[in-house]
């Protein structure tokens, strides 16, 4: 090749590079919308595990103290499963949260 001169792909390379990236598209964008499913689902459980530890502990002990319904808002996912756990058994409300 000369000076100057611009080497051009054959037209069928360029169709399957066209074909390679919509499919990788496809994958990236399929990818994407499960994992956004995923988090939904677990940010539903969360939010109903929640719920319902509010709904025993209210129905159990009482109107919440604004302290626990802080504490509750901020609380992870292992922290609720575990308050879920005592709120049966605990004969106060100091019983449920304690360490």
């Amino acid at each position: 090749m000369g000076k100057g001169t611009v080497e051009v792909p054959d037209v069928s390379d360029l169709l399957e590079v066209d074909t390679m990236l919509a499919e990788r598209i496809e994958s990236w964008t399929k990818e994407w919308w499960e994992q956004g499913l995923q988090q939904g689902e677990e940010k539903g459980f969360y939010l109903g595990e929640l719920q319902t530890l509010q709904r025993q502990l209210t129905k159990r002990f009482g109107p919440l103290p604004e302290s626990v319904q802080v504490r509750l808002s901020t609380a992870s996912r292992e922290e609720i499963e575990r308050w879920l756990d005592r709120v049966l058994d605990a004969h106060t409300l100091d019983e449920v949260f304690a360490e």
